[in-house]
Formats: structure tokens, C-alpha cells, sequence
């Protein structure tokens, strides 16, 4: 009985936060950092190392997303050695080594605790972030693509990068609901000010549509309804903050022009070319020009004759470069942690349900995304994606069984000081 009493405790928020959570929360406060020494990278390790022999690591119970999560990396891994460019793909797949340090360590995290200091850390990252973007919009009077080059960090490296921005958005609402402290809930009220004048200010469509997917899902699994009103509230703040800037983003969206057909159909038709094992991680921007197609398209459409790195979507990337095998083994994550997640929502006490729905309006907004522009190539797509997969695989094995009453599997009683939550015995 007192074992599995200890095996169902949600730790409380008087528990010390542990190594890894400072760990994670140390790296999202340096990752955007530009230096010639990787710090953000030297936290993990030392994290890890000092959680390991200082005895404050606890016992991470192995399940099925970590198990996916392993065989993701391991056909991530078979498919490089079989590149058309091996030394290439090994250079530019560097931004998996801090991702899974990461996994690692948010598998270690406590509790929901340990869950709001990294989230903490990631909203003064990004406020940050995005202040950056907003004053250099109103001091430089240059294209949103210029714009970001002035800012001159490595997690921006075009405007619609801001889409870390927004994916975000739905984790800083679960703060708010989860902290309970006015000085958060009102960083998480500036950050999201912020957010929306640099997405509108540097023209990105897809975080426009991205932020709405995701905070939309955030609050449907939240309270199953979403009032018209509230939705024509967004709208009217996006048209008044758009009206600053002349309202170039919605002339932007009117347009309907954009130049990603050409380089699907030249991901795609290197798909087929290779389809089990693909040509091999970041290959793409070298033998996609063999396939391109540069007539036949509508008007709208535009050729762009440019080198491209990556084909401005994951999905079709995964085709070209990872084949069948890679693509299937990112299916089998998305199905996995989808299936745990929605499951969870109505099925939590609140603080979960709240980390819960924010992980899952994340994950949503990140697939949603994924067609449009994501690529294994930015840091912060590889390390964003691994620690909602980190947090995932945390929520199933700590959060409360997804199980009906019938299963024999016991509500939790709450104590009224909320020092702690433990099933009833």
C-alpha cells in the first residue's frame, strides 16, 4: 500500500525544483545565444552529469513514446550513413545532440513544478525574442526578411520563424492557469502583446494562422466552446495592430501568391526517386535543382530561382530525405503522443489538464505548421519538437490513468492544503 501510494504522488509546487528542470530551463534562457562555445549545450551536459551523481535524479518509467522516440533516432541515424552526402548529413543533423539531452532531462523532471519553471523559462526567452523583433521593426524601416537579419540570432533566420513564437503561446496559458501568481500571469499578457506585434510586423502568414489553430485548440479542450465573440476579438486586435503597419500582412494574405509548389513537387518527385531510405538527411538543397520544374504553374505561383535548403515542409522533406522509413517512424510519434494526449484532456485534475491541453494545442499548431515551412535544419524546430515529446512521454507516465472507473484504477484524493495528490487506498 505505501508503495503505491509513492508511485501516485504529483509532486506539489513546495517540492524543490529538481537538476533537470533547472537544466532545461538554464538551456531555453541560452539557446538563442551566438557564441563561439556552444554554452547552451555545455548546461545540458552539466546537468546531466550533476543530476546523475548527485543522486537527484528519480526513476523514469520506460513507455511507448520513449520507445518511438528511440527508434525515430535510430532511423534517423541508419538513413545518414546511407546518404548521398554522409559527412553532411552527420554536420547538419548537430541539432539533435542538445534535443535529446533535452528529452532526457525533461524525463527526469519532477512534476508540475519542475513543468513551470521550464515553461518560465522558455516565456522569458521568447519575450525576449520578440521585444528584439518589435524594435528593430519600428527602428529600421526594412523588409521583414531584413528585419531578421538585424536581429542576428540563429533561432531567427527568417520571418517565419516567428513561429516559435505562437506555438508557444498555448504553454504560456497553462503557466498562467497552473502559477496562480499575478507577475507571471502578467509576463504571460505582455509576451502575448509582444508575440502579435512581431508576427504582424514581419508579415508571417503561417504564424497568423499557426498562433489562431493552436490557441483555439488550447481553449476547445479547455472548455469545449469557443464564443464567436471571442474569436472576432482576435481578428479585431490582428486588423488594429496590422493597421500600424499599413496593413501589409492582410494584403500579404489577399495576395494568395507563394513560391513552395516548385520545391514540392521537386521533394516529391526526389521521394520517388528514392522512397525507402530517401537521399539522406539535409540533402535536399543539393539535388533538389535536378528536379525542379520552373513552367506550368498559375500565375499565382511563384518560381523562385534561389537555392533552397529545405522544401518549406516537413512532412515532404522526411519523404525526400528519410524515404518511407523515416516518414513512417515520424507517423508513429505523431499517432502515438496524439492518441495519449486527447485522451488525457478530460481526465486530469485541473493543473495537469491545463499542462495537458497547452501540450496538445502546441503539438497541433507544430504538425499544422509542418506542412507549410518547418525543417530539421532550425535548431529550435529539432529542440522544440523533442521537448513536447519529452513533456508527453512525462504526462503519460505521471499523469493520472486515462482509465474509467470500472478498471479498478482509483480516483485521486485531493488533500485540501494541495501540498500533495495521492490516490486513495
Amino acid at each position: 500500500m505505501k508503495a503505491n501510494i509513492k508511485n501516485n504522488i504529483i509532486v506539489s509546487r513546495k517540492e524543490n525544483t529538481s537538476v533537470a528542470a533547472l537544466a532545461v530551463a538554464a538551456y531555453f534562457l541560452t539557446f538563442s545565444v551566438d557564441s563561439s562555445v556552444d554554452v547552451s549545450l555545455l548546461v545540458l551536459m552539466a546537468g546531466a552529469v550533476w543530476m546523475q551523481f548527485a543522486g537527484n535524479s528519480r526513476k523514469v518509467k520506460f513507455n511507448s513514446i520513449d520507445a518511438l522516440v528511440i527508434g525515430f533516432v535510430i532511423v534517423l541515424l541508419f538513413c545518414a550513413l546511407l546518404s548521398e552526402s554522409i559527412e553532411k548529413s552527420f554536420i547538419l543533423s548537430a541539432a539533435f545532440v542538445p534535443a535529446l539531452l533535452l528529452y532526457y532531462l525533461i524525463r527526469h523532471c519532477r512534476g508540475d513544478s519542475d513543468i513551470n519553471v521550464v515553461i518560465l523559462s522558455l516565456l522569458i526567452q521568447v519575450m525576449g525574442l520578440a521585444a528584439l523583433s518589435v524594435y528593430r521593426t519600428t527602428v529600421d524601416d526594412l523588409l521583414p526578411a531584413d528585419i531578421v537579419r538585424q536581429i542576428g540570432s540563429h533561432i531567427l533566420i527568417v520571418p517565419n520563424d516567428v513561429v516559435l513564437f505562437v506555438l508557444s503561446i498555448p504553454l504560456f496559458l497553462a503557466l498562467h492557469e497552473t502559477s496562480r501568481n499575478r507577475a507571471i500571469s502578467a509576463a504571460v499578457g505582455l509576451s502575448i502583446i509582444l508575440i502579435a506585434v512581431a508576427v504582424i510586423s514581419l508579415q508571417s502568414r503561417l504564424a497568423v494562422l499557426t498562433g489562431g489553430l493552436s490557441i483555439s485548440c488550447y481553449y476547445l479542450s479547455r472548455s469545449r466552446s469557443i464564443s464567436a465573440m471571442s474569436i472576432l476579438s482576435v481578428l479585431a486586435v490582428i486588423v488594429l495592430i496590422d493597421s500600424f503597419f499599413e496593413f501589409a500582412l492582410i494584403q500579404k494574405i489577399l495576395s494568395f501568391s507563394d513560391s513552395r509548389l516548385p520545391l514540392w513537387y521537386a521533394a516529391w518527385e526526389m521521394f520517388k526517386e528514392k522512397q525507402f531510405v530517401g537521399f539522406g538527411p539535409h540533402t535536399y538543397g543539393d539535388f533538389s535543382q535536378a528536379y525542379f520544374v520552373f513552367e506550368g504553374f498559375a500565375e499565382n505561383i511563384v518560381v523562385d530561382h534561389r537555392h533552397t535548403p529545405w522544401p518549406h515542409s516537413l512532412y515532404l522533406e522526411l519523404l525526400a530525405e528519410y524515404g518511407l522509413l523515416g516518414f513512417s517512424a515520424f507517423l508513429a510519434i505523431v499517432a502515438a503522443v496524439s492518441r495519449q494526449l486527447i485522451r488525457r484532456v478530460p481526465k486530469q485534475d485541473d493543473d495537469w489538464q491545463a499542462v495537458n491541453s497547452g501540450l496538445l494545442a502546441a503539438f497541433t499548431g507544430f504538425l499544422f505548421a509542418a506542412f507549410f515551412e518547418l525543417t530539421l535544419l532550425r535548431l529550435w524546430v529539432v529542440v522544440f519538437m523533442f521537448a513536447l515529446l519529452g513533456f508527453s512521454a512525462l504526462m503519460l507516465e505521471q499523469g493520472i490513468p486515462a482509465k474509467d472507473k470500472e478498471n479498478s484504477i482509483r480516483k485521486p484524493l485531493k488533500i485540501k492544503n494541495r501540498s500533495r495528490t495521492v490516490s486513495s487506498v
